[in-house]
């Protein structure tokens, strides 16, 4: 059944897109059935319900209708639901399939007797208990009046709950698509793999935790008795080392793999300005000058409340790990395919980054985990992990680690946080008061993050921008049939060709600039976070809405400019093509598009692009009659700066 849960998912996720009038039908038989006793079990309604809210933001179906229907089938399954345990009471203990599954009732009971009525709100958002717990409150005597009531309540929290973000993410995919399809698979990559991340990180704690504690309790007991602390982390040091050189032995004579190159390319083919600005800061937290910063604090912290044994395990948790790791990549060092690396910066200090992290937030998850009760213990253990995905993305991204490289690092790090842990946990110690340890961490992080912006962030962005070698043209070929060597697309995603290009201008941006504005263009309004207000404006004017930027092999345009023509408006746009001519003009490759106004989720109003870009040009080819023009096709104006 898990196999096939994505499979079906993607099916029923496309077939209300292709069969939108069915879809207030399908959306209440999917509240219904994942709210059902036991079927809910088996329905990955949560998935389902989040893609629908995706299909809102694209414009598939109606957002009020979709929370309306959803809201229903909700209330309407666990109704159902309720009336089946309201009846059968002591009966469904005996019936198929709780007689093979008691631990399903159980479980319910457990939490029905801890939260009382208020576990048919919290149930709808606790997993597995979900569906059962309405059977439950029928079981145990709830009244019918009082539990539609919560149930009411439940549905009107659970169903937004789950479909806005979904509506989000699509909307957020719309307008990044609309820069960028690269963007918008780098942003439903990331997500993915972060959610999953926490989904299976939270799940694996919970089955595996106890065992895997008894486990290693008994180990401990066996081989350090009565040791000290200081015998144990030495020993305990001495070992990791050797493991790590035999483990990273094994791997070193085939890397880097050819997964390696894959993911590489992968990362490389998604590369986006805005988001290098983003990776550039997740990598930014995650250097080893910032991670020892933040350290530091809470250091800071565990030293003025005189925690000396959990501040030992600490400092022993970084040294070993990054000694460790200094070793390995002296004695076998893997050049990361850093695109260009910091001048003055440290190699093997660079690959230990990612040691440093997992490291420092790892043994920070083991301090606060013993003071949180046995429910919540998996959610420190859930930031860290998605944490480390998080900076493991930014550092391929960047192209400053191979996977395996920054696998094997991470793996090391969890194998030497998760002794040393267990090490901690053999004999009780004082609380480090998790909240105030938790803030000490925070307000380096905070500090980190405004030192970098402040002093490092642009210079660092720059640094990683992609460069391609400069083209050198004759001027006269240029014009009369070399035009034809520059891209005649505009590329965005792994060499596809999305739109043409339909104008090449070789001179001064200045220029062309100048004169165009004294024609009746104007400079576009810019993409601020303050500008895209106005697409919740219900009767916005068109020259006041931003101008999403778009994208061409990685880089946004150097030009951009707009003329209003009544309710529409016309975007020139212009790309560096690193191509220059022999009289030593750079030459520039853009099109002219044509924008009007498209109503989204009935809130919002965007820019929509219209599909033909040979009408606008025309309006460019009117406005630039004082500067050569030429015209070697229908499709593509040539000009010069005089």
């Amino acid at each position: 059944m898990t196999e096939n849960a994505p499979n079906f998912v993607d099916w029923m996720i496309q077939w209300l897109a292709n069969n939108p009038g069915w879809s207030g039908l399908v959306v209440f038989l999917i509240s219904l059935g994942e709210s059902l006793a036991v079927v809910g079990l088996f329905i990955p309604g949560t998935v389902v319900m989040f893609g629908i809210g995706a299909l809102v933001a694209m414009g598939g179906m109606n957002l009020w209708d979709t929370l309306l229907w959803s809201i229903a089938g909700a209330i309407v399954g666990d109704g159902i639901s309720f009336w089946i345990g309201h009846h059968y009471r002591e009966a469904m203990r005996s019936m198929y399939p709780f007689n093979r599954h008691p631990e399903w009732l159980t479980r319910a009971e457990v939490f029905f007797a801890r939260h009382g009525g208020k576990s048919v709100v919290f149930g709808r958002f606790a997993g597995p208990v979900r569906p059962i717990i309405p059977v439950v409150a029928g079981m145990m005597g709830m009244t019918p009046a009082r539990f539609y009531v919560v149930n009411v309540i439940s549905a009107l929290l659970w169903a937004p709950s789950y479909i806005l973000p979904g509506v989000v993410l699509g909307a957020s995919l719309s307008v990044a698509a609309g820069v960028t399809t690269r963007l918008a698979i780098l942003v439903v990559i990331v997500i993915g793999i972060v959610w999953f991340t926490g989904w299976l990180v939270g799940r694996t704690y919970r089955q595996l935790q106890p065992q895997a504690y008894q486990l290693m309790a008994h180990f401990f007991q066996k081989h350090f008795p009565n040791q000290s602390d200081v015998y144990i982390l030495v020993e305990l040091g001495i070992i990791l080392i050797i493991a790590a050189g035999l483990f990273v032995m094994l791997l070193i004579w085939q890397r880097p793999l050819s997964l390696d190159s894959q993911v590489y390319f992968l990362f490389q083919n998604l590369r986006t300005p805005w988001a290098d600005h983003l990776m550039v800061f997740v990598t930014s937290l995650g250097t080893f000058t910032a991670n020892l910063w933040i350290a530091s604090f809470g250091f800071g912290w565990l030293i003025w409340q005189q925690h000396w044994r959990a501040l030992g395990y600490w400092i022993a948790a970084l040294a070993f790990g990054v000694l460790t790791a200094t070793i390995l990549h002296s004695l076998m060092p893997l050049f990361p395919p850093t695109l260009s690396l910091e001048e003055g910066k440290p190699l093997f200090f660079q690959q230990v980054d990612l040691t440093m992290g997992v490291l420092l937030y790892g043994f920070w998850a083991v301090l606060i985990e013993l003071e949180l009760s046995t429910f919540w213990r998996f959610i420190p253990y859930t930031l860290v992990s998605t944490w480390i995905v998080g900076e493991l993305i930014a550092s391929l991204y960047l192209a400053q680690y191979w996977l395996s490289d920054g696998l094997v690092n991470i793996a090391l790090s969890l194998i030497w946080v998760a002794f040393l842990g267990l090490a901690y946990r053999r004999r009780p110690t004082s609380s480090v008061r998790y909240l105030k340890l938790s803030a000490a961490l925070m307000t380096g992080i905070i500090a980190m993050s405004a030192w970098h912006f402040s002093f490092h962030h642009t210079e660092t962005v720059n640094r990683h921008v992609v460069e391609y070698p400069i083209f050198y043209l004759n001027s006269e070929q240029w014009w009369q049939q070399d035009w034809d060597q520059l891209p005649s697309n505009r590329v965005d995603w792994a060499g596809e060709a999305v739109q043409p290009f339909t104008v090449q201008y070789a001179g001064d941006l200045d220029f062309l600039r100048e004169h165009l504005l004294t024609q009746g263009w104007q400079d576009s309004p810019a993409f601020t976070a303050a500008a895209t207000l106005q697409w919740l404006n219900p009767d916005p004017k068109i020259n006041e809405l931003p101008v999403l930027p778009k994208v061409h092999d990685g880089q946004h345009e150097i030009l951009q400019l707009m003329k209003i023509d009544g309710s529409s408006r016309w975007i020139l746009r212009l790309w560096k093509t690193y191509t220059i001519l022999s009289n030593q003009k750079p030459v520039w490759a853009g099109q002219v598009t044509r924008e009007t106004l498209k109503k989204s989720l009935e809130i919002i109003i965007l820019p929509r692009t219209e599909p033909d870009l040979f009408a606008p040009l025309e309006i460019l080819k009117e406005t630039v009659r004082q500067i050569p023009q030429h015209s070697p096709k229908k499709h593509l104006l040539l000009l010069h700066q005089p």
